[in-house]
């Protein structure tokens, strides 16, 4: 899979992308718990977000505050993820 191997060697599109191919099963599997897609695709999810894409940030946040994919509500990580996504769009803080 080229996806796969992308997001191994560091590309921060195909983490995104690979994370969403995960999280989506997930949605078939049991919404609102945690599963197989949940555990495979949030951390490539958390990667893509940790090395700079803003989608990925984006996403992150709303999957924390939100609580999805089985994921804990995490307000407070939610908004760190929002402050870290200023930061590095060179915002400030």
């Amino acid at each position: 899979m080229q996806l796969l191997g992308a997001a191994e060697q560091g590309d921060p599109e195909a983490m995104l992308e690979l994370s969403r191919f995960y999280l989506a099963q997930h949605m078939r599997e049991l919404p609102g718990v945690e599963t197989a897609g949940t555990r495979a695709g949030m951390p490539w999810l958390e990667r893509a977000a940790a090395a700079g894409n803003p989608a990925a940030m984006a996403m992150l946040a709303e999957v924390k505050y939100d609580g999805l994919y089985g994921v804990a509500v995490d307000c407070t990580a939610a908004v760190r993820q929002l402050a870290n996504q200023k930061k590095k769009k060179g915002g400030g803080g």
